[in-house]
């Protein structure tokens, strides 16, 4: 088709589209297409289409049913035409009763000479053009499913050769001479092409016609096959899905019972050793491709495998229905859009304390308050009032001022208890859920203290049916960032979310670990009173479990600082890592963590800004507790039919005791037992990896000998060769070759002779046969746990990549943009009592960046460059002009220039080097920092 140009493509582009579409369906009738029969008479097979044959072979001559679309048979000798309106078709028998005449009138007028045939010639016609149809029909009813097959939806290609293969050899083998195959699904081509002729545009660059071609193929099939009576072929493909994972192949051997070659699987396979217990977690292992082979020599039976691991194997344990949960927040994670002060009054009491940690209460006593929040778009809210909001409030003229913290909008009053909560003796309120950053938060309320004076903010009484705006007050701006001088400290930083609600209190653990610039983690300092945990350094641990001061190295359970329903730590002090002044009982102090440690700029800079850095955090707050749930997340696309359940010994029951969804992996317990305190459950599984960069490979046999139902003697050889593509390998992490032999036996047997026994004494009589178990299992493993070997050293017990030290450099970049530096004062050496003459003695010094930059190449030339990355960098030239000055020589004349060190890297105590590229042999280039 021809199509106009689209309204963003230049005028004057002629575009030709074309889209091509093949389908190829698979829906062919369960039934067989062609059928085997035997003759009774010959004895011998041969291939037939049944034909569903009228009694009554009469039929129009020119009615027949028409076949449109490509024909699957070759050219039919008849085309459909479609029918002008008014042109009717009619078969009558004449007056005389012997022939058969067809005409085609259109309005009434004849078209075409009339057909004549005798009766006879008629019946001849007729009846082989309904035996052409039968044909197609069975043909294609037997391909596309019609009929009463059809019913039940789409079938597939069978194939089965009519023929029987007489070798004995293959028969033997595979148990038959039948082959079989039925194949279900579709191919879907879709293919088109576009033309543009840009020869009517006018441009600098001559441009022609333009095609391009675009084809694309899916495909969804199952393949079901049988060879003989042994072999099965199960394929299951679909180009669609999201993981290859899903796609199965699997062939399968089964011997009869008298054969010792009982079972060969090849495809997706799996390993069951149920009567080992220190070999897998659970003895099975199911995401396995590969080949594995089961024999029988009486009573020994023999397992071997050869295959690859695609899944990992996972394993939680669960005591009394709580998941273990460790939980690790970076220092600069806090919770934000939460807590607000409602003045910055209450936020400089905060830190006076009665005693560790009870807060003295405020001067003044909120009594009433309204809450409101505004965002883009309540202005279509009907409950939604029209307001200003504003640091101060009582200042209406403010409202001229053009400034975040003065917002303008419409806003929505928030219910209490459901909304936010309010702490009226300490002015702050929470909110039930955290804002969003363009939310706007504003207030009105009132305060009384003890005297009875009180403090109205905002239009507290605010006639909804007035025409004028709301006046509120604004405690947390749209955006907020730390030039707003009003409202960037009323949010608290000192509230961490712990990542879950409802935190049972047992098993609750913290830890408070320092990260520094290289070396292992930290978990205390020294301090004047000796070594001191973060935990307590930080007002976390200030008494023990009978509620004295004194510190036990346990987070205290104080409401004040954790808060387990909302799953919140909340730290004393307003700015955690770097601790503010406080005062107990009226006393000032100081926090005890040094300088060394503190952190400050994710309190001072925006979330935006300190997130280009994060890698810089230093603190990390490690958290510890128990979920009590009957539901488990195991992780998305666990293994169908990998998992293994356990509860106190007990292996449960999917479907009875527990329900499990293997997309998801949400595991739902049934059984009540399981969430008892004292219950102890165990969930062994395996999962499909996404992404799986190291590969897996099992070698192995199993061989058992069974002296009956219940006992056996058995021994097992596993090789597991782990390999990856990474060339820096971790510690724990290489790749690693094992070799594991287990032993095992039980024996289970019921003597009789002690029943009898049991019975011949004096008033006891068994009520159960006797029985006598013994089971036993020894186990070991011959590991390499590190292949990989260094040929420069030829080390050949393992390498392991420890550490770049990359996160250890933190660089203050000065760079060299020319409008960055200014003039420099006078160097040092030259400031004595005559400043004038110093300053006399500066020559002539400018600096540029030149354009275009300068060859990478010309600086680092080993660097490899591209057209991609770029082959130029910035630089900066000094060009200096000695100026001689009376009668001092002109090697004291100088020039410089200077900046300032970016904001929050004012702190260069720990800085080691300084790296700077100089090309240059005149004159000295001297280097101050302070």
């Amino acid at each position: 088709m021809i199509s106009r140009p689209s309204p963003g493509s230049p005028t004057g582009v002629l575009s030709r589209h074309v889209l091509l579409t093949l389908l190829g369906v698979f829906v062919f009738s369960p039934s067989a297409l062609f059928s085997r029969q035997q003759s009774s008479t010959a004895g011998q097979s041969y291939v037939n289409f049944p034909l569903r044959l009228l009694a009554d072979p009469r039929a129009p001559l020119q009615t027949e049913q028409q076949w449109l679309g490509l024909s699957l048979y070759g050219y039919s000798g008849r085309l459909k035409i479609r029918k002008p309106r008014g042109m009717v078709q009619t078969v009558e028998l004449d007056k005389t009763g012997q022939y058969i005449v067809a005409e085609e009138r259109y309005f009434k007028v004849p078209v075409r000479v009339p057909t004549i045939l005798t009766r006879s010639d008629y019946y001849s016609i007729a009846g082989a053009t309904r035996m052409q149809d039968d044909w197609r029909k069975a043909v294609v009813d037997g391909m596309l499913g019609g009929g009463a097959n059809r019913k039940r939806g789409p079938g597939g290609l069978n194939i089965d050769i009519p023929v029987p293969i007489k070798s004995k050899t293959f028969q033997k083998i595979f148990g038959g001479d039948k082959v079989g195959l039925n194949v279900q699904g579709d191919i879907r081509i879709n293919g088109g092409f576009r033309n543009e002729n840009r020869s009517e545009v006018r441009t600098t660059i001559a441009q022609g016609s333009n095609t391009n071609f675009k084809m694309n193929q899916t495909q969804r099939f199952t393949v079901t096959g049988k060879i003989g009576e042994k072999v099965t072929v199960n394929v299951d493909q679909d180009s669609e899905r999201a993981f290859d994972f899903d796609n199965n192949i699997k062939l399968h051997y089964k011997g009869f019972d008298d054969e010792i070659i009982k079972s060969i699987e090849a495809g997706n396979i799996s390993l069951s050793l149920p009567a080992t217990r220190f070999v897998t977690f659970s003895g099975k292992s199911t995401g396995l491709f590969g080949i594995k082979a089961q024999m029988q020599l009486g009573n020994l039976h023999i397992t071997a495998i050869a295959s690859q691991e695609k899944g990992e194997s996972q394993q939680l344990s669960v005591k009394g229905g709580a998941a273990g949960n460790k939980t690790k927040i970076n220092d600069y994670n806090y919770r934000r859009y939460t807590y607000f002060f409602l003045d910055s009054t209450y936020r400089e009491n905060w830190h006076n304390y009665a005693e560790e940690w009870t807060h003295i209460a405020a001067e003044y006593k909120i009594t009433n308050i309204n809450v409101y929040k505004s965002q883009r778009g309540y202005e279509q809210k009907t409950e939604a009032i029209r307001g200003w909001a504003l640091p101060d409030p009582s200042v209406k003229s403010d409202t001229t001022k053009s400034s975040k913290e003065y917002h303008q909008g419409h806003f929505l009053l928030l219910e209490p208890g459901s909304d936010y909560t309010l702490y009226d003796d300490l002015g702050y309120i929470v909110m039930a859920q955290p804002m969003q950053k363009d939310e706007v938060l504003a207030v009105t309320y009132k305060a009384v203290n003890a005297n009875g004076d009180s403090i109205v903010v905002g239009d507290l009484n605010y006639d909804r049916s007035s025409s004028q705006p709301i006046f509120l007050k604004i405690i947390k701006a749209e955006n907020p960032l730390p030039t707003f001088r009003y409202t960037w400290d009323l949010e608290w930083k000192n509230v961490y979310y712990l990542g879950s609600r409802n935190i049972p209190q047992e098993e609750f653990k913290v830890r408070i670990l320092y990260q520094p610039p290289s070396g292992n983690l930290q978990e205390d300092q020294e301090t004047e009173e000796g070594v001191k945990s973060f935990l307590e350094i930080l007002g976390l641990d200030v008494r023990d479990i009978n509620g004295d001061i004194n510190s036990d190295g346990v987070i205290d359970l104080d409401p004040n600082i954790v808060d387990l329903a909302r799953g919140e730590i909340i730290f004393p002090n307003l700015r955690p890592f770097d601790p503010l002044p406080y005062t107990v009982n009226g006393v000032r102090r100081e926090s005890e963590l040094k300088d060394e440690f503190r952190e400050s700029d994710f309190y001072d800079e925006s979330e935006a800004k300190y997130r280009t850095k994060i890698s810089n955090f230093r603190f990390t707050i490690e958290v510890e507790s128990q979920n009590r749930s009957a539901t488990f997340a195991l992780g998305f696309n666990v293994i169908e039919g990998s998992e293994r359940v356990v509860l106190d010994g007990q292996v449960l029951e999917r479907g009875r005791d527990y329900t499990i969804e293997y997309l998801s992996g949400s595991l739902t317990l049934l059984n009540e037992r399981a969430t008892l305190p004292n219950a102890n459950l165990e969930i062994t599984y395996e999962k499909n990896q996404f992404f799986k960069l190291d590969k897996k490979n099992i070698l192995g046999t199993r061989a058992e000998y069974r002296f009956g139902e219940r006992s056996f003697l058995g021994a097992t050889l596993l090789y597991l060769n782990e390999t990856t593509i990474d060339q820096k390998v971790r510690v724990g992490r290489g790749p690693m070759r094992n070799l594991i032999w287990d032993l095992n036996g039980a024996f289970d047997f019921k003597p009789e002779f002690l029943t009898r026994g049991l019975d011949a004494l004096p008033l006891i009589r068994a009520s159960q046969p006797s029985s006598v178990k013994f089971e036993g299992e020894i186990a070991q493993v011959i590991p390499n746990p590190n292949t990989l070997n260094n040929a420069a050293t030829d080390d050949r017990d393992g390498v392991a990549y420890v550490d770049d030290f990359e996160n250890s450099k933190r660089p203050s970049p000065l760079g060299v943009q020319r409008k960055n530096w200014t003039l420099a004062s006078a160097p040092e050496q030259y400031i004595g009592a005559d400043k004038q003459r110093s300053m006399a003695q500066m020559g002539k010094l400018i600096w540029y960046n030149p354009y275009g930059g300068i060859l990478i190449k010309d600086v680092f030339p080993n660097r490899e460059v591209n057209a991609q990355t770029g082959q130029t960098m910035e630089a900066m030239f000094l060009e200096f002009e000695p100026r001689p000055y009376e009668d001092r020589p002109v090697f004291e004349s100088w020039g410089g220039i200077q900046r300032a060190l970016p904001t929050g890297s004012f702190d260069q105590t720990e800085s080691k080097f300084l790296e700077i590229i100089v090309n240059g042999d005149k004159g000295i280039l001297h280097i101050n920092l302070g």
